[in-house]
């Protein structure tokens, strides 16, 4: 190293080695004088080169930008000056979770421009939503007032998805056993009486994405378990969008898993694609059931409900991670949110049921119900000769049927009726099919005004009549309704069964009275110019249409028939609101295997929520011309056998669906199929007494009974209460049907003959036959059928009683004694009930009957008839019973009997089946209040 030293005004240079240096304090060795060259600085030096003034010079230079630019660009204009929180999100969304920001627009009327001054985001390459909201959404609702100590309640800034700007409160409050609900908007009413956090299994936040200052920050809330380990919340709102005005209002939830049950999915459960549902739009969507049914865990189950009468689009779109995404979108309402949390399925149901009031007050069930479970002819032709046809061809067909529902086009407005239709004996067995509309002519009518201020009526046209449109809210309609009914030649109110199938209504008028137009039109329709109160609504594209209907107008109209005395009503539309013991007549399905499917998935649906009076159209109500209606219609008859109800509706001339019209094979088999329904009305009785007690749907889908992995998917099957399963054929030409059956001994419903299962469990292979669909009896119950069948419900009810016994046994763990038990139960009206009680030890058995409450003479028929199945044979011994009333006999071996008398007392038993049959035994009412029925197997 060189350095230079000063010595008498001259420099000697000096060199030193790098070892002469310290490096390790070399700031000490360059301060020594002998190493410091000193030289006279100027003051320009200090203000304009040295390094501690340039750094503090350049501080200066940053604060003042950081003051003084945001300043310039404001009073510039650059942006606009902001007083509240900017809130932009981002455009970084999965293409899952994307929530449509253009919910009104058909996709072709989109630009980037639209969704710009939408504050949303634009991508032309993802073939879900071109224009979608920002996450958090500036379109979302924003606190007003956020109050962290009570966040529970307070008032929001909302906006429309142009961006105006309203005001609305909000509102979280709870029951305190699980039932919560979420209110957003102008009239929110009182909720649900207590807070929050008084419930004991939950924690509800209501907050904000930063969760410190809310104020005019995006609203979110929260519900999660207290108990939960996966920190997955049960559902949250997230970042929105979460819009409310008078045109539109929407609501976003992100849900804890993909096991959830809603309306509309193709195959009951989330799949993985977005699926979307229309309620309430008429046409082939005439339920209004805006639910979703999910599990958190086995052992948690819950429900969300969105209350509102308006029109509703339901998206389900698959989200990530197994949490999809439930959108709710619909005409301009308060949101109200409910949310419902418990430990099963039914219990949730319950929960329901009860907060909307219409099944809270049990009453008996009806004497006869032949509405409900009998099968059903209608039709809308204007030919009463096809009234007639029908009749002949179903009686040479000998096919039970029950009512026969008039024309509804010889009904054409409400009470007036053709007069080909006057004779009393068709009106007597026949469903009125009431429409809605009613003649200008009627004086006093309760009518739609055109303002509330102008008393007015809005005058129409329906079927070339000159109609008002009742006002259902009046209180003068009950006594409209009630006269109406009384003045048909039916005689007293309630005599016959009421079909309300109009409740839009139509207005079939071509000069229709001035409406505002819809600012919520769902994606795929248009709006059709008819009353502003229903506001009909349809496609582009083919014939499928949608009726936009308000469903406080049918609700309180079914209400009022259901107020009067009727018990046998029937509706087109279902709705959560309306009575349920109302029957609902299914959806207008075409006939295709797709929709087969379809109706199967709405029966388990509308059960799962307390809605289980359903009547499938057996074959669709229209026909699809590219599918072969003969083996369709077959297998779709056998399905509609073991619901509630079922019935047939045809158009004009579109009568090949009709059984009688069916490929004569085909037809022989329909045939079968409905007479073991009408058999079973005893069960389908005791059925809806378990209904009307415990709130159990009569059909129950597989995860209602087994909340269990392995049937929370399954569709394919379900339960005719919790004592037949059935695996209905639907696909065409299918030879083999998987069914998974649940742990016990399970038996063919047809031929008596156990299911060889190679365990518990497990899950087989049954191949179909063509004269019946697979269907199983639950060792150890018991049913209860008719023995024989009338050509009606009437004529069958009075038929004798035959109980069938399959039973469930199993050796004790030394196997030194072998038991079989089976019990059940059938109701005989009222609150009474006959009680069976099935027990045996190895060669010994008995039958325990036991009659409780009050029973209805109507029900108290003979048991005539028992079949025992399961019932091992002893080598070489024969077996003996005993009656109630102490008769004692011996059981021949099958095939060694006579012939026998049609009143002969006998029984056959069968060692290779296993089963027992005894005929004749006249058990009337009086033995089987308390009697014992036993067997013993006796050696020789």
């Amino acid at each position: 190293m060189v350095f230079g030293r000063k010595r008498n005004n001259s420099f000697e240079d000096v060199t030193l080695d790098d070892d002469d240096i310290n490096h390790d304090n070399i700031e000490d060795v360059l301060k020594d004088d002998k190493f410091r060259f000193e030289k006279p600085k100027s003051w320009t030096y200090y203000v304009f080169f040295k390094k501690e003034v340039l750094v503090g010079y350049l501080l200066c230079v940053i604060v003042a930008a950081m003051v003084i630019t945001p300043i310039t660009l404001q009073n510039s204009g650059y942006f606009p000056q902001k007083e509240e929180k900017s809130i932009l999100g981002i455009c970084g969304v999965k293409s899952n979770y994307r929530i449509d920001c253009a919910p009104d627009l058909e996709d072709y009327n989109v630009t980037p421009d639209i969704c710009e001054n939408r504050g949303c985001c634009w991508d032309s390459d993802t073939p879900n939503a071109t224009c979608y909201h920002r996450m958090p959404s500036p379109r979302s609702a924003r606190f007003k007032g956020w109050n962290a100590a009570d966040p529970f309640s307070g008032s929001v800034k909302t906006f429309n998805l142009d961006g105006e700007e309203s005001s609305a409160q909000y509102q979280v409050t709870a029951t305190g056993d699980g039932h919560l609900l979420f209110q957003l908007g102008t009239n929110i009413g009182p909720g649900l009486g207590s807070k929050p956090d008084l419930e004991p299994n939950l924690v509800t936040k209501v907050t904000c994405p930063d969760e410190v200052d809310c104020n005019d920050d995006v609203l979110t809330f929260d519900v999660s378990y207290k108990t939960s380990t996966s920190g997955r919340s049960l559902i949250r709102s997230h970042f929105g969008p979460m819009i409310h005005n008078s045109g539109m209002s929407e609501i976003s939830l992100y849900l804890p898993n993909n096991i959830i049950y809603a309306m509309g999915l193709e195959n009951l459960t989330m799949g993985t694609v977005q699926e979307a549902a229309y309620f309430n739009l008429d046409g082939q969507s005439q339920v209004h059931l805006p639910v979703v049914v999910g599990m958190y865990d086995i052992q948690r189950w819950y429900l969300v409900y969105l209350a509102t009468s308006q029109p509703v689009v339901q998206t389900l779109r698959p989200g990530s991670g197994n949490q999809p995404v439930l959108t709710w979108t619909f005409e301009g309402d308060d949101i109200k949110v409910h949310l419902f949390e418990s430990t099963s399925p039914l219990e949730l149901q319950l929960k329901l049921r009860k907060y909307i009031s219409v099944s809270t007050s049990f009453v008996p069930a009806p004497q006869t119900s032949k509405l409900k479970y009998g099968y059903h002819l209608c039709r809308r032709t204007s030919n009463l000769e096809n009234f007639y046809q029908d009749q002949l061809g179903m009686n040479a067909s000998d096919i039970p049927y029950d009512y026969d529902c008039i024309d509804e086009n010889l009904m054409k407005t409400a009470f007036t009726i053709d007069p080909a239709y006057l004779p009393k004996t068709i009106l007597e067995d026949s469903i009125l099919p009431l429409a809605i509309q009613m003649l200008t002519t009627d004086a006093k009518i309760p009518c739609v005004t055109k303002s509330k201020d102008e008393n007015v009526c809005v005058e129409g046209k329906f079927r070339n009549k000159d109609v008002f449109f009742p006002n259902v809210f009046d209180e003068g309609y009950t006594t409209f309704v009630a006269n109406g009914l009384t003045g048909l030649e039916t005689g007293l109110v309630g005599k016959s069964a009421v079909y309300l199938h109009d409740f839009a209504p139509t207005d079939q008028n071509e000069n229709q009275w001035d409406c505002d137009p819809l600012e919520f039109t769902p994606k795929g329709l248009e709006q059709k110019n008819q009353l502003c109160l229903t506001r009909n609504i349809r496609t582009k594209e083919g014939d499928k249409k949608f009726l936009n209907v308000v469903t406080d107008y049918p609700t309180e109209a079914l209400t009022v028939l259901s107020n009067i005395g009727l018990q046998e009503i029937r509706s087109d539309i279902a709705m959560l609101e309306m009575p349920s013991h109302i029957t609902f007549t299914g959806s207008k399905f075409s006939s295709t295997w797709q929709d087969i499917k379809r109706s199967l998935l709405e029966a388990l649906m509308l059960g799962t929520v307390g809605l289980p009076y359903y009547s499938m159209p057996a074959c669709g109500v229209t026909t699809n011309n590219s599918t072969d209606t003969g083996l369709l219609c077959l297998r779709w008859f056998q399905l509609a056998s073991y619901m509630p109800g079922m019935h047939s509706w045809y158009q004009d001339n579109e009568k090949q669906r009709l059984p009688f019209n069916l490929p004569k094979s085909y037809e022989r088999y329909v045939r079968w199929a409905i007479e073991e329904r009408y058999r079973m009305y005893p069960y389908y009785r005791t059925l809806e007494y378990e209904w009307l007690t415990t709130g159990m749907p009569m059909i129950r889908p597989m995860f209602l009974m087994h909340p269990e992995a392995k049937y929370l998917d399954l569709w394919g099957q379900f339960y005719l209460g919790d004592r037949i399963l059935v695996a209905p054929v639907l696909h065409e030409n299918q030879e083999l049907v998987t069914v998974k059956f649940p742990t016990g001994t399970w038996y063919t419903l047809g031929s008596r003959i156990p299911v060889s299962l190679d365990y518990q469990g497990a899950t087989t292979s049954i191949h179909s036959k063509l004269y019946e669909i697979p269907a199983f009896m639950r060792g150890g119950s018991v049913l209860v059928y008719h023995e024989s069948i009338g050509k009606n419900l009437t004529e069958t009810e009075k038929a004798n009683y035959l109980v069938i016994i399959p039973l469930e046994c199993a050796r004790s763990p030394r196997q030194t004694l072998y038991k079989c038990y089976a019990e059940g139960d059938t109701y005989l009206g009222g609150d009474a009930k006959i009680n069976i009680r099935v027990d045996s030890v190895n060669t010994t058995g008995k039958v325990n009957l036991e009659t409780t409450g009050t029973p209805d003479p109507l029900f108290l028929n003979t048991i005539n008839s028992m079949e025992i199945i399961g019932l091992k044979p002893v080598d070489g011994a024969k077996l003996d019973i005993t009656l109630p009333d102490g008769n004692k006999f011996t059981a021949e071996n099958d095939g060694e009997g006579g012939e026998h008398g049609p009143d002969e007392l006998f029984a056959v038993y069968n060692g290779d089946k296993q089963s027992l049959l005894i005929r004749n035994m006249k058990i009337n009412s009086d033995n089987y209040k308390s009697s014992v029925l036993s067997w013993n197997f006796v050696n020789i």
